[in-house]
């Protein structure tokens, strides 16, 4: 949201952040490690990322409703404006394979 990707899928967008909040969790699970007494604790980690996946959920898609009407979007038109084609694609000519017996080192009789 704070970049402004208002059309972001709502799966994709949850993925990227229960990702990211399992990652971070488990950098601070390790680090804890340094503490003498202290060991990783699966349980933290899981229910951390499982915290933030539901705050995800309850909070991302009414947040970017609220900015989509603040923006001024009408229901159902397109959040990207569409580009103009650039043109053909380009393309690379193709390179012939080396002959066999050039490529691989004279066999022994």
């Amino acid at each position: 949201m704070a970049g402004g990707r208002l059309a972001a899928s709502r799966l994709g967008s949850l993925i990227r952040a229960m990702t990211a909040t399992a990652l971070v969790s488990l950098a601070v699970e390790l680090l804890q490690t340094a503490v003498p007494g202290q060991v990783v604790d699966i349980d933290s980690l899981l229910l951390n990322t499982a915290g933030a996946a539901l705050a995800h959920a309850a909070f991302v898609p009414a947040g970017r409703a609220w900015l989509r009407r603040r923006a001024g979007y009408a229901p159902g038109t397109a959040l990207l404006p569409e580009e103009e084609p650039q043109g053909r694609t380009p393309t690379i000519a193709r390179v012939g394979i080396a002959p066999w017996s050039d490529a691989l080192p004279p066999s022994s009789p």
